[in-house]
Order: C-alpha cells, then sequence, then structure tokens
C-alpha cells in the first residue's frame, strides 16, 4: 500500500462484458471499468472537454496518419471516445489521441479471485 492509497474490490470479473463500461461508485467518485481482452481498465466518468458522462462513449483503436497521409488502424491501441464531441483517450493511461493536453484520469487495476480490484484513494 502507498501512502492514502489501497485496493480497493471494484466488481465481479464474471460481470464485465467486453467494451461495455460498467460503472462503479468508489469514494465518492464515479468510474467506469472496461474490459478488453484480459484486461480491465479503470477511467473515471468525466471528459476533461466538457464534463460529459465519457463512459458512455465507444471503444475502439485508433486510426492514425504518417507525414505522407497514409492510414493504420489500431485496433490494439484501445481508446474510448467521448459520446458528446468525439474526443478520443487512450485507455492506457489516459493520454488524448491528438496532440493537446488534457488526459482522462486512469486507475491501476488488478484482477484477482474472480474480482477486479482498483487502486485508488479511498
Amino acid at each position: 500500500m502507498t501512502a492514502g492509497r489501497t485496493w480497493i474490490a471494484a466488481a465481479e470479473l464474471e460481470d464485465l462484458r467486453q467494451g461495455v463500461a460498467k460503472l462503479v461508485v468508489i469514494g465518492g467518485i464515479e468510474l467506469g471499468l472496461f474490459r478488453e481482452s484480459e484486461r480491465v481498465y479503470a477511467v473515471r466518468n468525466l471528459c476533461p472537454h466538457a464534463l460529459a458522462p465519457i463512459c458512455a462513449g465507444k471503444v475502439e483503436g485508433v486510426l492514425v496518419a504518417d507525414a505522407d497521409g497514409a492510414y493504420d488502424y489500431q485496433a490494439e491501441r484501445r481508446v474510448l471516445r467521448c459520446p458528446w464531441h468525439h474526443w478520443e483517450f487512450e485507455l492506457d493511461g489516459g493520454r488524448a489521441v491528438c496532440n493537446i493536453r488534457q488526459r482522462i484520469q486512469t486507475f491501476e487495476t488488478k484482477i484477482a479471485d474472480g474480482k477486479v480490484w482498483v487502486w485508488i484513494k479511498p
């Protein structure tokens, strides 16, 4: 345990569906839990742009273009798209896909004993 933080049991793993947020409240903070293959991501349900409930958005891969304009769809790079203005943020770390400073708040997770655990300040 790190000062002021602890692992909190957030949900049963079997209750999470691929690509669909399960909303939970921990310590007064609403989080969306996203199951993607063998990983679970925890995201605060708040878009930094206009305070939208970002977890109502879709999770997809990302389409990137190189300097020559060639496109590459990166299916393994999972991003959450805000349902209001379509801003995209990486589930792993919360960074915006485009070159902006805003990011979504993410939390470390682990799976143990059939549960999803979130490392958070309670």
